[in-house]
């Protein structure tokens, strides 16, 4: 534990190796990230469910192939002990990309979506006392 807040470890050019595992559990991790983005995008292009929510599907596919990809990119240079490339800090990185991107995800499923949905209601509302027009 006193090995973690040391900044040899997080900074450090040369990385001391990770336990068997800790990696390998990053390995289970790094891939469930991107097999749960490719049946959120296989979803997103299959479902019959709302436009919006077909979008919000899609955007966390995006974010789940994008961090499980980049993960096991971090995962290889870290198995193979690759100086600087595998750096503890970049595992860091990763973790504020994946928070932020969760954030703006929470933000248009949480508020931007019951927005649109509602200005959709209105417009439907609006629209149904405007004439229609003629079929020929």
């Amino acid at each position: 534990m006193k090995n973690l807040l040391t900044l040899n470890l997080w900074f450090g050019l040369y990385p001391p190796p990770m336990q068997k595992s800790i990696l390998y559990f990053f390995l289970v991790v790094f891939a469930l990230f991107l097999l749960a983005g490719i049946a959120g995008k296989v979803y997103s292009l299959k479902s019959k469910i709302e436009k919006l929510y077909r979008r919000a599907f899609s955007k966390s596919g995006d974010m789940l192939i994008t961090m499980g990809l980049s993960g096991l990119i971090l995962w290889i240079f870290a198995y193979e002990q690759i100086p600087v490339l595998s750096m503890r800090f970049f595992y860091v990185v990763w973790f504020v990309c994946l928070i932020s991107w969760m954030y703006f995800l929470y933000k248009y499923i949480f508020v931007e979506i019951p927005k649109l949905l509602q200005a959709k209601k209105e417009r439907e509302q609006e629209n149904k006392w405007l004439p229609k027009p003629k079929n020929k």
